[in-house]
């Protein structure tokens, strides 16, 4: 991240490297009349801390999917992740913003938290699909008990309707969208 930025401080922003927890920080000129925190100037300081969010270090206490905007760069966030300070300041940012911040502990957190999330949202496009897949069997079920089985033929036990039972019997989560698409196809082709 390079080049002349304003922070919500005042201070001008030359340039920020990133080391480890902390950011290294470099001001070209000092807005007094926007400023509160002089010291800042020259010294490294946690990127959140340079903004004025609160001194470092920081302790994650919990995120929601309420949608606001991140207090730190103010993006449209989708899941916000509540911080405190040191000095008892408590506000949200983004996980783009807690990545970008190179601070360990909360990297660590957030892509928990992310992993988290991906797998809850997979679990529930799993189960949609599956209740997809059944509402469809059920409501084309006689359509599908008259056509023959791919494999055995058209007999008393075997039909199109037992195979896709199989298949949704012995599916995995990977295979369900693939089972969803080939009764899609085969009741629109009927």
């Amino acid at each position: 991240m390079q080049g002349v930025e304003k922070n919500t401080l005042g201070l001008y922003l030359l340039g920020v490297e990133n080391k480890e927890n902390k950011m290294n920080v470099t001001f070209t000129s000092y807005d007094k009349a926007q400023s509160t925190d002089a010291s800042l100037i020259g010294k490294e300081v946690h990127m959140f801390e340079a903004s004025g969010l609160g001194k470092a270090p920081y302790k994650f206490t919990y995120y929601d999917d309420l949608k606001g905007t991140c207090q730190y760069c103010g993006h449209n966030l989708h899941y916000r992740f509540w911080l405190n300070s040191a000095d008892g300041k408590t506000f949200h940012v983004g996980s783009d913003c807690v990545l970008r911040s190179g601070d360990e502990g909360l990297i660590k957190i957030a892509d928990a938290i992310k992993a988290k999330i991906a797998k809850e949202r997979a679990l529930e496009r799993f189960k949609e699909q599956v209740a997809e897949v059944k509402n469809l069997m059920k409501e084309h079920s006689g359509l599908l008990s008259a056509q023959p089985h791919p494999y055995y033929g058209l007999t008393e036990k075997h039909s199109l309707y037992t195979s896709f039972e199989n298949s949704l019997y012995w599916s995995g989560k990977s295979n369900i969208p693939k089972l969803l698409k080939r009764l899609k196809e085969v009741i629109s082709n009927l």
